[in-house]
């Protein structure tokens, strides 16, 4: 997994630069959900704003996440 998380309202959002982006509960470490993108995921950083989890896909791709579900 990256090493830089985005924690918000108890969720923490982790980029995986191999997958994509995992928002895990912050007091247990359930997984909420996880957005994937075969192989080309998403890397740092990733940032929060208004309910959207942003990050970068490939190294020019901006990517944007609905930060309840994961949902591009």
């Amino acid at each position: 997994m990256g090493s830089q998380q985005v924690i918000v309202d108890g969720t923490v959002y982790v980029p995986d630069s191999s997958v994509g982006v995992f928002a895990l509960t912050s007091d247990t470490g359930d997984l909420k959900w996880g957005a994937g993108y075969g192989g080309n995921g998403v890397g740092l950083p990733v940032a929060y704003r208004d309910g959207i989890v942003y990050g970068v896909r490939g190294s020019t791709e901006l990517v944007a996440m609905d930060a309840a579900n994961g949902a591009e």
